[in-house]
């Protein structure tokens, strides 16, 4: 008689380490052209940090239309063929300056007027259709030195969303962004995953395993009580070796 199938929790792909979480991160912004940061680096300038996001994070989203074929011989299809796919991603602004309220309501820098008595910004809307602008921006997801990168560098606001005024919650802009095609970038999303595993491996690098791991230390060193060295104290307790123990005894000035 066979074995019964049983679920083996030290294979490979049951290291905890390929859990991941979405523990912080950010959302970068640059004009449209401007290539891709470097690797996992730090962004050079125009790159700017768009600030704070709400609690729910990021979400990513991807939806695919196919077309499938039916023969007139079976009622099941014999072949799929896709026909669109949309990469899209969310996430609700907290910080609500300039850059954010340029995006939300699809303004151009160039439209919109400091008025330096009053200390206020005006602009207009309604009058014409609105422009899509296009921009790159770049997500970043960190779990402690696990972190993924996602690069659009023909982005656009595909959502703005409601904003809600009350005295119950902060001010936010949800944002859905959509990932065009770059003709000159040759892709809509660039992807960089740092998490420790390798294109046609399971689980996770080896050199990587070990270093990721971490305890309070090896405290079964006992040679220095065994050594028997120092005064310690009426009470009993640890010898310090300057200052006052805070004790009856103290130490030797």
């Amino acid at each position: 008689m066979a074995d019964q199938y049983k679920v083996d929790l030290t294979d490979p792909n049951f290291n905890s380490q390929l859990v991941t979480m979405g523990v912080t991160g950010s959302i970068h912004y640059a004009p449209h052209g401007t290539p891709a940061p470097k690797g996992m680096e730090e962004y050079p300038a125009p790159w700017v940090n768009m600030g704070w996001l709400s609690e729910e994070g990021i979400s990513e989203a991807i939806s695919r239309e196919s077309n499938s074929f039916t023969p007139w011989q079976t009622n099941s299809p014999v072949r799929d063929a896709a026909s669109s796919e949309e990469f899209t991603f969310n996430g609700t602004l907290w910080t609500i300056g300039g850059l954010a309220t340029a995006m939300r309501y699809g303004i151009h820098e160039d439209d919109m007027e400091f008025v330096s008595d009053g200390e206020y910004v005006e602009f207009i809307q309604g009058k014409e259709l609105p422009e899509e602008f296009r921009f790159a921006l770049a997500f970043d997801i960190i779990d402690g030195s696990k972190h993924r990168r996602f690069v659009l560098p023909n982005a656009s606001v595909s959502d703005p969303g409601d904003v809600t005024y009350n005295k119950d919650g902060l001010v936010g802009y949800p944002m859905t962004w959509r990932a065009n095609f770059d003709q000159e970038a040759g892709y809509s999303v660039l992807r960089r995953f740092k998490e420790g595993w390798r294109p046609g491996q399971a689980g996770v690098d080896k050199s990587l395993e070990a270093a990721k791991v971490r305890d309070l230390g090896d405290w079964s060193d006992a040679s220095l009580s065994a050594a028997g060295t120092g005064d310690t104290g009426a009470s009993g307790g640890s010898t310090r070796t300057g200052g006052n123990t805070g004790g009856t005894a103290g130490v030797d000035q």
